[in-house]
């Protein structure tokens, strides 16, 4: 597969108008496989999930010239669950129909990456919405990354979650699953600094646990970026002074958000992509198998591998 989607860019966060065909994201577990193989379920069709790093550009569906990669089509039939885009909304549309049958792929998930209030021109995704529902079976969205993130990281700058916040957090989930998004990410409670800041959070943070009982009402799942940590630990070096010296332990408050509520399906993004070495086959399938409404996305980049590939 090729990561001929490269470029970043942002756009201002507004609501769509148009309801789209909400969808549901099942996600099925096989276990008794020591690399842990992720299946998808999409209607009565089941495909390996496969997570590629890369941001689609609307450039690419105009530009003259061929791309620096040339992809090359999957063996078999997937879906990509975790794509991030740039450019104006019918261009991005144009080259995800575009990547579809030059990748083999089946169906790709949006979804914009967690942001915060500080950050200028924080994406969101659902501006993409009256467009992808021309194209219910290629094409979903998840929402949630330039807003529901960015209120958990201002609740927890502020100590504050409170009535008011609660009300927001609410308000904002369900308006997502109204207009037609089929879920909530990418949301985070620990994500290193790219093209947004540091971000933490504790994953049992009153709001997470709101949004898992709210995800839960509507059968909605949440997509989490967590960078492992069982214990807490150095940061390792190559992380820069960006980030902070020391990463705080989030395993054990994961597992309590998940033990919330069980019927709210939490899918763990990145699997396969680890800049602290912790997300092992063995953490992973610990956590799998204690824990059923726990999904994980695999995560292919081998222009970019990390720790655990």
């Amino acid at each position: 597969m090729s990561l001929a989607f490269s470029r970043s860019r942002r756009h201002r966060y507004f609501e769509a108008q148009h309801l789209a065909n909400q969808m549901l994201l099942h996600l099925q577990v096989k276990r008794g496989i020591k690399i842990l193989a992720v299946l998808l379920v999409l209607g009565a069709t089941a495909i390996v999930a496969m997570d590629e790093a890369r941001s689609l550009s609307a450039r690419e569906a105009r530009a003259a010239e061929p791309p620096q990669e040339n992809p090359v089509p999957a063996l078999t039939p997937y879906v990509d669950v975790h794509v991030h885009f740039d450019g104006e909304g019918q261009g991005v549309i144009e080259a995800a129909l575009q990547a579809l049958d030059r990748e083999n792929a089946a169906k790709l998930f949006f979804l914009s990456p967690p942001d915060t209030y500080d950050t200028p021109n924080r994406l969101e995704s659902d501006f993409l919405l009256p467009l992808i529902r021309k194209h219910p079976n290629q094409l979903a969205i998840l929402a949630g990354g330039g807003t529901l993130s960015a209120l958990i990281q201002e609740s927890v700058k502020r100590g504050d979650s409170g009535a008011d916040m609660q009300a927001r957090l609410r308000d904002r989930a369900e308006e997502i699953l109204r207009i037609g998004g089929i879920g909530f990410g990418e949301l985070t409670t620990e994500h290193f600094v790219s093209d947004t800041p540091y971000q933490h959070a504790p994953s049992d943070h009153p709001l997470l646990l709101l949004l898992a009982d709210i995800a839960a009402e509507h059968h909605a799942p949440i997509v989490i970026h967590m960078e492992a940590a069982p214990q807490d630990m150095a940061a390792p070096p190559l992380l820069g002074p960006r980030n902070p010296r020391r990463i705080r332990a989030n395993i054990p408050a994961f597992e309590r958000l998940l033990a919330h509520n069980v019927e709210a399906k939490i899918v763990w993004a990145h699997f396969g992509s680890d800049s602290l070495g912790n997300l092992t086959p063995a953490l992973a399938r610990r956590l799998l198998r204690a824990h059923p409404n726990l999904y994980m996305e695999i995560k292919t980049d081998p222009l970019n591998r990390r720790k655990n590939y």
